[in-house]
């Protein structure tokens, strides 16, 4: 009983919700960069929090079996949250075996397989952290199992996959590999999870609604949409794809819904997640009108609104799979079905927008609309919505400003809380990430400028100068856009200069196929490592009184250093340690 509280007190869901500044944002490589955040997420993209608390969690788990105890279900099921939020498929397996040698596969209930499903095939939001990209199903993963592409198809899908590789780094990759693969590929095997819904099938137990839907999640980074459609939203939900695509065509009236002989009574909490796993499942795999289709059917059927969080899900997926690369593979692999049309992200903005009541639209809306009217050259059309998104931005501001002063009056109060220091640790994350989106939004605005040499091009000489002023605070230094003479680079002695710092090299081992080769050969490829000293910087400046941290620190809170730059201190102070007669170039490799 006593294990029990302690795994449900680190439960990795609860800490996220109590101790992670920044949960429910999307950490991208150039914003870990640029806000210093190697303190926070690690090389692969994952909150460091949740790697080191599975290594604390398994060091306790060796420790209490070593002991002649078993674990529980409900210590079993931490584990596998805990391996899901530390982004380790494959950790979850072994935990998953861990039960066949203590022999306690007989106690695995619903509960068990919804959690072990979820962690194995990253089907929770925080386990994937967030990323969408991450999460794409793409034509070169479903080869020879779902599709069969030529041998030219595939060598430029290789090649292209190589360049992204180099691009992006470790983000989304396969720990347990010594290359660099990402995670989706090893989830393309329609195998493994097919299995496990027959055996809980064969085993007799209840298909709950959370269970149902990591099935339809899992099943959807395979490309299984057929077995989706047949056994699960068809027998357990009643709904007939092919009947709802027939009566959304064009041409086609639309039925009335036919009620079920024997309907699947949902509460509205229920019908959410099976709409978010819907909307998951086949918009990853470039089915947006089905996904459309299957949620507006589901809130009718239940009589239950579409969540803003669903929606804007639903126009992110439609974003992602009409914008590069994605678009881009799907072309090469000849299924252009796939790709959403350029009106697409339009008419599911429309649609929130004609809801009723209409759907309040935040920053993350906003950002998903600049991002897809940038792509497509949309100029004037992005511009507005960069202004609505500075409007929220100054909203994020106001609040965190207030929390910073409950903040400063609870330590002079000396009544300082966790809550208190979690709302302004939340804050000042997403006012700092809203900024970096804001500044990367304005960058890529001055780099789609295109004017011609041949035509009045007053816009060149008059609206560019305007918007850097109007949006000074998030506009690049020096601010470089064409003319039809060539650049311009205007500089601003008032703001801060962007300055990168090489921090060292890492090298990476990418898998690539060549034209006259049989099979795919390693690649060793070296990248930079950088930082970029700035006011906006959220490294080391973590709470040193939230819980998590200080018990999954080993050193002093109030005087602790973190991040690359401390790294490089301490590697400097071993060197400058070295006894005389050791080589000092073979220690620094």
């Amino acid at each position: 009983m006593f294990f029990t509280e302690v795994f449900q007190l680190l439960d990795p869901v609860l800490l996220a919700s109590t101790s992670d500044g920044s949960r429910g944002v999307h950490i991208t490589r150039g914003m870990q960069t640029r806000l210093n955040l190697m303190g926070t997420v690690d090389d692969w993209g994952v909150r460091k929090l949740y790697p080191r608390l599975l290594d604390r969690l398994l060091t306790l788990a060796e420790a209490v079996r070593a002991g002649g105890y078993k674990l529980n279900n409900d210590e079993i099921h931490c584990l596998l949250r805990c391996a899901g939020a530390a982004g380790e498929p494959g950790t979850a397996s072994q935990i998953w075996q861990s039960m066949v040698t203590s022999q306690t596969t007989e106690s695995r209930n619903a509960i068990t397989y919804t959690e072990f499903i979820r962690a194995r095939f990253l089907t929770d939001d925080l386990y994937s952290g967030w990323n969408k990209q991450h999460r794409v199903v793409i034509p070169r993963n479903l080869h020879r199992s779902r599709l069969l592409l030529s041998r030219r198809r595939v060598v430029r899908l290789d090649r292209l996959r190589y360049s992204l590789t180099i691009n992006k780094g470790l983000g989304g990759t396969n720990k347990s590999t010594d290359h660099v693969e990402d995670q989706m590929r090893a989830m393309r095997k329609a195998g493994p999870i097919q299995r496990l819904f027959v055996e809980v099938k064969g085993k007799g137990l209840p298909i709950t609604n959370r269970l149902a839907c990591a099935f339809i999640v899992a099943l959807g980074r395979s490309g299984s949409l057929r077995f989706i459609e047949r056994e699960i939203l068809f027998k357990m939900y009643g709904l007939d794809i092919p009947q709802l695509v027939i009566s959304g065509a064009e041409g086609h009236p639309k039925s009335k819904p036919q009620p079920l002989q024997d309907p699947v009574k949902m509460t509205p909490v229920d019908a959410r997640r099976l709409m978010d796993a819907v909307v998951e499942a086949f918009g990853s795999n470039g089915e947006i009108t089905i996904a459309l289709e299957l949620v507006e059917r589901i809130s009718r059927l239940h009589k239950t609104e579409i969540h803003r969080a669903t929606w804007t899900d639903l126009l992110e997926w439609t974003h992602v799979m009409e914008s590069r690369p994605v678009s881009t593979m799907w072309a090469e692999a000849g299924l252009q079905s796939k790709i959403p049309t350029s009106h697409a992200v339009d008419f599911i903005y429309s649609k929130m927008r004609s809801q009723d009541p209409p759907i309040e639209m935040g920053f993350r809306e906003y950002g998903i609309m600049v991002r897809a009217h940038l792509g497509k050259g949309h100029r004037h059309k992005a511009l507005s919505f960069i202004r609505e998104a500075v409007g929220t931005y100054r909203e994020i501001r106001r609040d965190y400003e207030q929390n910073g002063f409950d903040y400063i009056q609870s330590l002079r109060d000396g009544a300082l809380s966790n809550h208190t220091i979690r709302r302004y640790e939340t804050s000042r994350v997403l006012l700092q990430t809203s900024w970096y989106s804001l500044q990367s939004w304005c960058n890529a605005y001055l780099d789609k400028f295109r004017p011609l040499s041949r035509m009045d091009n007053r816009e060149a000489y008059s609206h560019i100068p305007a918007f850097i002023i109007e949006f000074r605070e998030f506009s690049p230094n020096p601010a470089r856009y064409r003319t039809p003479t060539g650049f311009v680079a205007l500089t601003d002695p008032a703001s801060e200069r962007a300055e990168t710092v090489l921090v060292g090299h890492r090298t990476l081992g990418v898998a690539y196929r060549g034209v006259d080769k049989d099979g795919p050969s390693i690649q060793p490829v070296v990248r930079r490592k950088v930082l970029v000293p700035s006011r906006h910087s959220l490294e080391g400046q973590w709470s040193s009184k939230l819980q998590a941290g200080r018990l999954l620190r080993n050193t002093r809170t109030s005087f602790r250093v973190t991040g690359a730059f401390a790294n490089m201190q301490r590697w400097r102070d071993r060197r400058r340690r070295l006894p005389a007669g050791v080589d000092r170039e073979e220690f620094d490799k």
